[in-house]
């Protein structure tokens, strides 16, 4: 059984805008993951910091956006669940970054 209080705030969450709803499922998401754990930080701020050297030295290997979109794309098909999340969660990355989508 579904409150009241939950399918007013579900009617005005869908009133949105697309960007809007994927910051608002970002943080939903976020929120139930719990305590935030600073060694998993700290680990994905070394790994940032690696990634963005290898950017910098040539050495990686970088893939454009189409391609990118379509491996997206792929993997949301095996996974139904977060296909819809997924593309909200790459419109608001480029419409942030002002690449277009």
């Amino acid at each position: 059984m579904r409150s009241a209080a939950l399918e007013k705030l579900r009617s005005e969450a869908l009133n949105l805008s697309e960007a809007e709803r994927a910051e608002l499922a970002h943080e939903l998401v976020a929120s139930l993951d719990g305590t935030i754990d600073s060694d998993a930080e700290e680990a994905w701020d070394a790994e940032i910091v690696r990634r963005l050297a290898e950017i910098d030295s040539g050495t990686a290997v970088l893939v454009d956006r189409e391609e990118f979109r379509r491996r997206m794309r792929a993997w949301c098909r095996r996974k139904a669940w977060c296909k819809e999340a997924v593309s909200q969660a790459i419109s608001v990355c480029c419409d942030r970054a002002g690449v277009p989508h």
